[in-house]
């Protein structure tokens, strides 16, 4: 289903891909701050 969307010559399909990827970067980052700051012993 994902591999179609990402095959579709569409703009739209483009943006929510798009969007989908910038949210789970986003999400992977805040997630590994979290993670860091908690082994560093310090709250962010």
């Amino acid at each position: 289903m994902l591999a179609s969307r990402l095959l579709a010559p569409r703009p739209l399909a483009h943006a929510a891909v798009a969007i989908v990827v910038g949210a789970t970067v986003l999400l992977l980052v805040g997630t590994l701050m979290v993670v860091l700051g908690v082994g560093a012993g310090g709250a962010p």
